[in-house]
């Protein structure tokens, strides 16, 4: 639906009496703010004062499969099953890794362990505490490449610091990876 078909769709929701005239005013602001219909702005990325790199673009938001704060116009586009690699890439915590429009967030699962290599030994450990949160504004570069032979992302951060996820499916790496990249730009 274009432009012009959203907005006289949003006078008659005004005409109807289901908006009030604040609701309507800024539901076209939003419109007009677009610049075009959904197909021309499929991947936008808005850099806003703060900052804040957010990535905009028509999604179908996904339900959180686990409970997530989210900030006001935060919404989960993505989330998949992932490893994160810790320290110099020895520690493997299993969780979920979710991609908002605004920031990379890493949930261990609570159930899990992490696995420590130790020459040919493995000792399990306990999990710790490694929820991650990254914003995108934080992000340096991210990287798809391989993590102890898995698909994987390497994501490094204004601090310095390399974060190492494998993810299983190659192809939700690559959608991640290009997503996060294009916000960058």
């Amino acid at each position: 639906m274009g432009k012009y078909e959203d907005l006289e769709r949003l006078q008659k929701l005004k005409e109807d009496g289901i908006l009030t005239e604040e609701e309507f005013l800024s539901e076209k602001q939003k419109i007009l703010n677009e610049g075009g219909n959904a197909e021309q702005n499929n991947t936008e990325v808005s850099k806003k004062n703060n900052n804040e790199v957010e990535i905009k673009g028509e999604f179908e938001f996904v339900k959180s499969k686990i409970p997530l704060e989210l900030s006001e116009g935060e919404n989960v586009i993505y989330q998949y099953d992932a490893t994160a690699f810790t320290g110099v890439g020895t520690t493997a915590v299993n969780g979920l890794l979710t991609l908002t429009n605004k920031r990379i967030l890493f949930n261990k699962k609570t159930s899990g362990k992490s696995f420590m290599a130790t020459g040919l030994l493995g000792v399990a450990l306990a999990a710790g505490n490694k929820n991650d949160e990254i914003k995108l504004s934080n992000i340096v570069s991210i990287e798809s490449k391989k993590i102890r032979l898995a698909p994987g992302v390497e994501i490094i951060t204004k601090d310095g610091y390399s974060h190492k996820f494998a993810i299983q499916n190659s192809s939700h790496r690559d959608m991640l990876t290009e997503l996060v990249n294009s916000a960058l730009k």
